[in-house]
């Protein structure tokens, strides 16, 4: 037999809460500020989330960093956080967006926005009909090939404006 709380509820193994009380309010240091790649609409999501739902435009966002170690065809690569195309990666995509910054060791093939600083490495090669960013570093033997478009001044929210782009995960 069960044990009964002193209130009496229990529900589905579970005990109900009592009348009147709230749940814990979330820890506001556990999220972070996003920003839709669809329709530009600034929110917070937990800061562990891989995607979740734009309040904007009800379409479905990713917001997870993407690692690109091999060769990914895609239509479009899109996240909310950063992109990162390591030496042997490539990516073949008409557009690739990233939200907080996008760093190449490899290739990209495709046109690039990002709401952060771009970071081309030594081995980066880029051809595109576009790329468009508030901050560009190019290492000396990087290849770039398309139109290049730096806006002045800082980027939108948290992204800093440095060229410091958050490395690889292990």
């Amino acid at each position: 037999m069960a044990k009964v709380p002193a209130d009496g509820a229990v529900r589905g193994g579970r005990t109900a809460r009592a009348a009147g009380a709230r749940a814990a309010p979330r820890d506001r240091a556990a999220e972070r500020a996003v920003c839709c790649y669809l329709c530009g609409r600034r929110f917070d999501v937990p800061a562990r989330a891989m995607s979740t739902s734009c309040p904007g435009c009800h379409r479905a966002i990713r917001i997870e960093d993407v690692v690109v170690r091999t060769y990914v065809p895609t239509q479009e690569m899109q996240t909310c956080g950063s992109i990162v195309v390591e030496r042997k990666g490539r990516v073949a995509a008409r557009r690739i967006t990233a939200g907080v910054a996008l760093r190449c060791d490899g290739t990209i093939d495709g046109a690039v926005e990002c709401t952060g600083p771009v970071v081309l490495g030594a081995h980066a090669a880029w051809k595109g009909q576009s790329l468009r960013s508030p901050a560009l570093r190019i290492d000396d033997g990087a290849t770039l090939i398309g139109h290049v478009c730096v806006q002045g001044g800082s980027p939108p929210g948290d992204a800093d404006a440095s060229g410091d782009v958050p490395d690889a995960a292990p």
